[in-house]
């Protein structure tokens, strides 16, 4: 396994599998690992270790509200040194909890806790670029082409932006042009915690018959936030490219449905957490995490696991 900073300016990273077979992502998202209840929280820890034991990815990614509540400062120090004992390369994005409230470390304090882990890749800010911990993975094969670009986007918090940014949007076509350039059409997923209108139009769309359900359930209501004009404008880039195949968020702790809608798939992660401000009846055998495996030509295989360790 080869991990190297191609241009830390844009936030540009590689990983690549030298010996040919499918680099595996284990995507955990809304653990809420909050203090409100120590059982709850130790369980969250136990089948995030587990997990990331018996799935044996290739890169690790946190999609959001991850240690949250007071002294946050402590857990997500705690969930950093959990993540390093696994010995496995990490990512991150933020969620809506971090740095919620004046008891808590603020967003960039959160990455900047991450940045010192050796085995997490990406940077806390990019200049011009709102949020933090937006960064784009190239996932290279064996022979090093890229076959698939990962990109991480902020979708803002509590108590900062709501939603993406145009900036944010700008940065995304700056780089979807300059890969283009040097290795031609390369596909490419979107993975951010708060799902964009999309995901709604979608779900509205399957109820006329007018998308197609791939996996999964929806289980509660689509939660949006942001700009709906943003969140239009961020699709439109995806699909005037047309490089982007998919958004993956997490967010809603109970969906994990996938829809296939005017050539873009909305994928839920699983959420993870067993805290009470996220498990309820809904949640009860959803629980889990998502795996994408690439494979050297670009074919990308999902499976959703259930937490059993």
């Amino acid at each position: 396994m080869r991990f190297s900073c191609v241009d830390k300016t844009y936030g540009i990273y590689r990983i690549q599998r030298m010996d040919g077979k499918p680099l595996r992502l284990a995507l955990f998202t809304d653990l809420h690992i909050d203090g409100r209840g120590m059982l709850s929280s130790a369980v969250t820890r136990h089948y995030l270790r587990g997990n990331i034991r018996a799935l044996q990815p290739d890169l690790v990614a946190l999609l959001g509200d991850s240690a949250l509540c007071r002294n946050n400062g402590r857990r997500t120090r705690g969930m950093v040194e959990l993540l390093d004992k696994s010995g496995v390369p990490w990512t991150a994005v933020l969620g809506n909890h971090e740095g919620e409230n004046d008891k808590t470390i603020q967003r960039r304090d959160v990455l900047e806790c991450y940045g010192a882990s050796s085995l997490f890749v990406g940077k806390t800010e990019l200049p011009g670029v709102s949020g933090f911990g937006n960064q784009l993975i190239e996932v290279c094969n064996a022979v090093g082409k890229p076959v698939q670009l990962l990109y991480f986007m902020d979708s803002g918090g509590a108590r900062s932006h709501s939603g993406i940014q145009a900036d944010q949007i700008a940065w995304y076509k700056h780089t979807v042009r300059v890969m283009e350039t040097l290795y031609g059409r390369v596909p490419s997923m979107i993975f951010m915690h708060i799902p964009v209108h999309g995901y709604q139009a979608a779900l509205d769309a399957l109820q006329a018959g007018e998308a197609r359900l791939l996996r999964g359930e929806c289980r509660e209501p689509v939660c949006l936030s942001g700009s709906k004009e943003q969140s239009d404008a961020l699709e439109a880039a995806a699909r005037e490219y047309g490089s982007t195949w998919a958004f993956v968020c997490g967010h809603d702790h109970s969906n994990d449905f996938c829809i296939e809608h005017k050539g873009l798939q909305y994928i839920y992660a699983q959420s993870g957490g067993y805290s009470a401000r996220c498990y309820d009846c809904r949640s009860r055998g959803v629980r889990g995490s998502t795996v994408f495996a690439f494979d050297g030509d670009g074919g990308v295989t999902v499976e959703q696991n259930r937490n059993k360790w």
